[in-house]
């Protein structure tokens, strides 16, 4: 019985802690633009140019 005490004021501080977060997160705009990330991964880096002695070295 004595865990219930420990365990309900315990999983209360974290639903509200996580509420909290989630409030901060959407009035920093943190969730403004969703679309760039997934297209960012996609223009980083630029292709690797290969020489002919690169070739012959991995064969």
């Amino acid at each position: 019985m004595i865990l219930i005490y420990i365990a309900i004021p315990v999983a209360l501080f974290i639903a509200a802690a996580a509420v909290l977060a989630f409030m901060w997160a959407a009035h920093n705009d943190q969730y403004e633009d969703l679309n760039t990330p997934a297209i960012r991964m996609l223009l980083d880096d630029a292709p690797l140019i290969h020489t002919k002695s690169d070739c012959q070295k991995s064969k």
